[in-house]
């Protein structure tokens, strides 16, 4: 079973760039921070989230598609802006919350999951550019 004192012992003998921290049931987690690179992945994300939003409007505009998430659509009859400034303040948003809570392994594997996530949408918007 680990102690705090088993638990700091271990922190102290490893000089590498992670934490040992006990969690509410007594087992230990370990917790490794992004550092350097989360402002990539963050402005990678932002990045991603606005050429979704350019590549979408030119597909609505240039090939007639229509809109799939009812919320957006909606924001697109109202007008680009709208839509464009709800993408971006929900993109912002929800990145800035995931950077705050960014010290736990798990949200750093989801952050680096949204990253791979929005490059296969990239690429798709670049699909359907090329051969549609």
């Amino acid at each position: 079973m680990l102690t705090k004192e088993s638990v700091a012992a271990e922190y102290n003998r490893n000089s590498a760039p992670r934490r040992i921290c006990l969690g509410h049931d007594r087992t230990a987690v370990m917790t490794i921070p992004m550092g350097y690179r989360l402002p990539f992945f963050v402005l990678f994300i932002l990045s991603c989230s606005i050429l979704d939003y350019l590549f979408t409007v030119r597909h609505i505009i240039a090939l007639g598609l229509r809109e799939l998430n009812p919320v957006m659509y909606y924001l697109f009859t109202l007008g680009g802006y709208q839509a464009f400034l709800f993408k971006y303040l929900m993109t912002a948003g929800g990145l800035l919350l995931l950077c705050a809570l960014s010290r736990h392994l798990r949200i750093n594997w989801l952050i680096t999951g949204i990253a791979v996530l929005y490059t296969i949408l990239t690429l798709y918007h670049v699909f359907l550019l090329r051969f549609a």
